[in-house]
């Protein structure tokens, strides 16, 4: 899932036109079958990015 959301950040929130960060969050879930922190845990991409 390249194309999703690999981190929070409210200029994806922005850019995608979601209401807020919770329901760009709930969006990632319901797509990816995991939360943003697990998705990062998967791809090693843990380092500087805030939860």
């Amino acid at each position: 899932m390249e194309t999703l959301f690999p981190h929070q950040n409210p200029i994806i929130t922005d850019k995608y036109h979601f209401p807020d960060q919770s329901f760009s969050r709930q969006y990632f879930k319901k797509h990816t079958e995991m939360s943003h922190k697990e998705y990062r845990a998967k791809r090693g991409q843990t380092k500087g990015i805030q939860n």
